[in-house]
């Protein structure tokens, strides 16, 4: 599911039968989905995003029904008479796309994987044909270290024999440029990386955060709490939080920063989930005994105070809190809301029905369900539920 800040965004879910997809549109940033059928596509591998909204897919090339080992392409999405249409084109030598990087309505980017390496293409007409904009020996782009402020201006972070490389681009993706200087023995594995701004951006990997302020001319290193990155999360170009799970399985270790990523201090242990409130709290979930207490710091977890308690079995994937105070934590098969000013309400899944992303929950009364079989709402704070888009599926 991917939302452009322009409020459009598009969900693809494959149906029960495992046969074919189900496919929706959103024009209000998720507040309400419409199906729409599927046209000579049916099935989708990525779904991606251009700036300006223009929706992107990788796909099977000529797909049949039930296609199985289908060469995979890419082609931008377009509706005709209510149906997705995506007319994927193969990509030069047969080579298998392994990301996709949209720019526009006519302009994307694919890495993909070749018999002699990696390669990037470019396609400026909807993918109809593919001009190859770089190959390993000079750099290549993994697929989360590229991105583009808007349909002329991208970025990406170049893995090449030379060594790693920041590079820009000006025109849309046909050309790019180094910039210097760049922190030397970057890391060899590359977890994530992004801009805030047209200047503040960060890349992840290795145990160590590159930060920049001036759009990728110079960079500063630090480094990060030692483990295993479970979240990440950067409401600010100043402030973050990271969950560190040291035994990679468990319960981790809540560590953040004020200052940019240049010092962490660990603020809390046992941590199940974390996030950051609209009006810049912290919340946490934490395991401890018998119990998963949700907390909540309003001065960067130096103090907590608990606000809800769970048993150990809720399971606590994800917590939050809607613009309006309600409380929530999303379980394996539940979610639970505190409203501010009504009592606490536990919305329990159908059976085999999981949840693919957090709730959206907008507010007390108004919540939003996208599961693997269809997208539920609820405006009346879960007393009664509708089927705003779905295949074969029962409501909650």
């Amino acid at each position: 599911m991917v939302i452009a800040p322009s409020g459009v965004g598009w969900a693809s879910e494959s149906n029960q039968t495992g046969t074919g997809m189900q496919f929706f549109q959103t024009t209000d940033g998720g507040a309400a989905w419409s199906r729409l059928g599927i046209g000579p596509a049916d099935s989708f591998f990525q779904l991606a995003l251009a700036p300006d909204g223009s929706p992107w897919a990788l796909a099977p090339v000529a797909p049949t029904a039930g296609c199985s080992g289908c060469e995979i392409g890419a082609g931008a999405v377009t509706v005709l008479d209510g149906k997705v249409q995506v007319q994927a084109h193969a990509l030069p030598g047969g080579v298998t796309p392994t990301g996709l990087v949209p720019i526009s309505a006519q302009a994307a980017l694919v890495m993909a994987n070749g018999p002699t390496g990696g390669d990037v293409f470019l396609t400026v007409n909807g993918g109809a044909s593919w001009k190859t904009v770089s190959a390993t020996a000079s750099w290549l782009f993994p697929e989360d270290a590229v991105g583009f402020w808007n349909t002329t201006q991208g970025w990406g972070v170049g893995s090449g024999l030379g060594g790693p490389e920041f590079m820009i681009s000006s025109d849309g993706g046909k050309s790019w440029q180094a910039l210097t200087p760049f922190p030397k023995g970057l890391m060899v594995n590359l977890n994530w990386s992004g801009f805030s701004s047209r200047a503040d951006g960060w890349v992840l990997g290795d145990g160590r955060v590159y930060l920049t302020t001036d759009g990728g001319r110079s960079w500063s290193v630090h480094t990060l709490p030692g483990g295993f990155i479970v979240t990440l999360a950067f409401p600010s170009a100043t402030h973050a939080s990271l969950i560190v799970d040291q035994s990679k399985g468990g319960p981790g270790v809540l560590d953040i920063t004020t200052d940019g990523a240049k010092t962490w201090r660990t603020v809390l242990s046992g941590v199940r989930a974390a996030a950051w409130t609209p009006g810049g709290a912290l919340l946490a979930a934490r395991a401890s005994g018998s119990t998963t207490a949700l907390l909540r710091s309003t001065n960067g977890g130096r103090t907590w105070q608990v606000v809800r308690s769970l048993p150990a079995s809720a399971d606590v994937e994800a917590i939050g809190e809607a613009a309006d105070g309600t409380l929530w934590a999303e379980g394996l098969s539940q979610i639970w809301l505190w409203p501010k000013h009504s009592a606490p309400v536990e919305i329990r899944l159908p059976a085999n029905t999981y949840l693919q992303s957090p709730p959206s929950v907008i507010s007390a009364q108004l919540i939003d369900l996208f599961t693997g079989q269809a997208i539920y709402r609820t405006a009346n704070g879960g007393q009664s539920w509708s089927l705003v888009a779905s295949g074969p599926a029962q409501n909650p």
